[in-house]
């Protein structure tokens, strides 16, 4: 992953009053897509919303020198400001940092409370050619795709902010197969995932934005817009490398309150064609 940019920050609010810089080449739209259908198991299990409303924070995983070089990552130099927006926005959020951010612990925290977002702060390694060998590290070391499935995530939102953790091997109609499968497969609804090798510091300032925004009742398509909009606006962060790279990858909500609203629709119609009935047979023995 990239390390810095020339800083601008943007605010709480995505509000900047230096004057936006050009897209340049490639001329990519803020609103392009922020969200993309997920692989099928997604619809699976995940098309509902979080039974909790529970945010666990994972930031700040330790790698030493010989990490690094042995597994080819930088030091991740803006993780722990990156935690701290985001339990800015979420104040009762639960952080699992430094030493604390490994496996179990994780697992203990979401079968405690049932977590209505995820968000996870570290390095990842693709694997292109054999997708469940891609790798999420935590404190205790790498996490394949398969321990990610194992994780209680039924209904929540997860936000992957680590570099290319929506890329792999291309599978038809599913889209391709990737770190992001893990979240999506134990029942997550919702997967923000990257496109592309990400820069730290502009990805610190998007996830800022995207809690401000999810925080306050936006999808995490209309949270992503919100948080590309904010960093375009910046000049150090305008050309789409730094606001573009990740994406919504799932099922939209289904809200209960939806589900209970459309279901008197059928009891109506049952309702009246027994009313229906019901003239018919007193008219009929007349």
């Amino acid at each position: 992953c990239e390390d810095s940019a020339d800083r601008v920050s943007v605010g709480d609010e995505g509000k900047e009053t230096t004057k936006p810089a050009a897209l340049a080449e490639e001329d990519v739209e803020v609103e392009h897509a922020a969200q993309k259908v997920g692989p099928g198991v997604a619809f699976a299990r995940g098309a509902r919303l979080a039974p909790a409303s529970g945010v666990v924070v994972v930031d700040s995983v330790p790698f030493s020198a010989d990490d690094r070089a042995r597994l080819g990552v930088d030091e991740l130099r803006f993780s722990a400001q990156e935690g701290d927006l985001v339990a800015r926005a979420w104040p009762s959020a639960v952080r699992l940092r430094e030493a604390l951010a490994t496996l179990p612990a994780l697992r203990a925290q979401l079968q405690a409370t049932p977590a209505r977002v995820l968000h996870l702060s570290t390095h990842a390694i693709r694997r292109g050619v054999v997708p469940s060998a891609s790798l999420l590290l935590l404190a205790d070391g790498a996490l394949p795709l398969s321990s990610l499935t194992e994780l209680p995530l039924d209904g929540a939102t997860v936000l992957l902010s680590a570099c290319s953790t929506a890329t792999g091997e291309a599978r038809g109609g599913e889209g391709d197969a990737a770190l992001l499968w893990g979240p999506l497969g134990a029942g997550a609804r919702c997967v923000v995932a990257s496109l592309w090798p990400v820069n730290q510091q502009a990805t610190c300032d998007l996830m800022g934005q995207v809690h401000y925004a999810l925080a306050r009742g936006a999808s995490e398509p209309a949270a992503l817009r919100e948080a590309r909009r904010a960093l375009a606006n910046a000049e150090n962060y305008a050309h789409p490398h730094y606001w573009a790279g990740f994406a919504a990858f799932g099922a939209a909500p289904v809200e209960t309150s939806t589900r209970w609203g459309r279901a008197w629709l059928p009891a109506l119609g049952l309702a009246l064609a027994g009313v229906l009935f019901g003239i018919w047979r007193w008219r009929a023995r007349r």
